[in-house]
């Protein structure tokens, strides 16, 4: 039986063996991975994390910096975990107990808490599904020096299911009232961070969320060159919806973990992650704020509907309907052939 260690002697543990075991999934927003995340938990040998967003700063500090100019919960996830793996669950007392931990700790890296989880979960393999990583590809390398025998996943999801998804959750949200300036949905649908040569027109105003889809897989593809190709694998979001039970099998066969009927037969109730259902007061989030409570592979339907050929993918006068030239090319190098045009 391995010997309790207290956080401050995990800090300190010379053998890091298992902290490299680290699966970090690359997806833009509005790709699944929430739900993704949580069915690779299930398997007995990776524990799903939330949405941890540590990656996006060096230092703790950096990090609650960060969470205090965020738009979203950004810490709620990370406190959620610290709250489960070290002090025993998700109470109001455990979340402020994580909140005082890392506040005592604000000097260290923000890797330095994987390895206090790694170490406490061993030897299961964290699985990290912070969307926020994508957005830099210096996030996506920090990741990558800081574990270098990390395995990466690129989860990608079709141009125009994802466009509709996005239009859609931004309609979901106005039924509550006018959304803030500078919400990451709005700054996703019109995401403004390209070059010169991209899409042309850049109007502010021209909610058009090809322009995330392609910026941010752009990011991912770009970085996983610097990868060996043992270490990464692509999965099409639709193929874990509609095939949950093979894609599955093939991942936990990457990963050289078992494959047995029982093992994959826990990856198909991601519903029962200790993070899929909102946390406490003071810590709610740390997933999908829209659908935390429909993770369940039986309600996998994808609700943007069918992919057909000019189904409206943008918010103004001229983004709907086709693709642009540029999405279809990234697309069909994402190994899409339908619905393209």
């Amino acid at each position: 039986m391995r010997q309790a260690l207290t956080p401050e002697r995990e800090l300190l543990n010379a053998d890091l063996g298992p902290i490299d075991k680290i699966l970090v999934i690359l997806a833009p927003p509005r790709s699944f991975s929430w739900r993704f995340c949580a069915a690779l938990g299930q398997h007995p040998q990776m524990y799903g994390l939330p949405e941890m967003h540590l990656f996006t700063a060096q230092t703790v500090g950096e990090w609650w910096n960060m969470c205090g100019a965020a738009t979203f919960n950004m810490s709620d996830g990370t406190l959620r975990a610290l709250a489960e793996v070290l002090f025993g669950g998700q109470t109001e007392e455990t979340i402020q107990s994580a909140s005082g931990w890392l506040r005592r700790r604000t000097h260290l890296t923000t890797a330095m808490i994987f390895e206090v989880l790694a170490e406490k979960l061993h030897p299961r393999i964290l699985v990290d599904q912070s969307p926020s990583i994508v957005y830099s590809i210096g996030a996506m390398q920090l990741a990558y020096r800081m574990f270098p025998e990390a395995r990466f996943l690129h989860l990608v999801r079709h141009p125009r299911s994802h466009c509709n998804s996005v239009n859609e959750a931004i309609q979901a949200l106005r039924t509550s009232g006018p959304i803030p300036e500078g919400h990451w949905l709005l700054e996703l649908a019109k995401y403004t961070q390209l070059l010169p040569s991209e899409f042309g027109n850049r109007d502010s105003l021209d909610l058009n969320p090809q322009r995330g889809w392609f910026a941010l897989n752009t990011n991912i593809c770009n970085f996983l060159e610097s990868v060996p190709k043992n270490r990464q694998i692509r999965i099409r979001a639709e193929e874990f919806l509609t095939a949950a039970d093979k894609t599955l099998c093939r991942i936990a066969h990457w990963m050289s973990l078992s494959t047995d009927a029982e093992a994959i037969a826990e990856m198909m109730h991601p519903e029962r992650s200790r993070y899929i259902t909102p946390g406490p007061p003071n810590a709610r989030f740390g997933n999908d704020t829209l659908y935390l409570n429909t993770a369940s592979l039986s309600k996998s339907t994808d609700k943007s509907g069918p992919l057909t050929k000019g189904r409206k993918v943008g918010t103004k006068r001229g983004s709907g309907g086709a693709l642009l030239p540029e999405v279809v090319d990234l697309a069909r190098r994402l190994g899409y052939r339908s619905n393209l045009e």
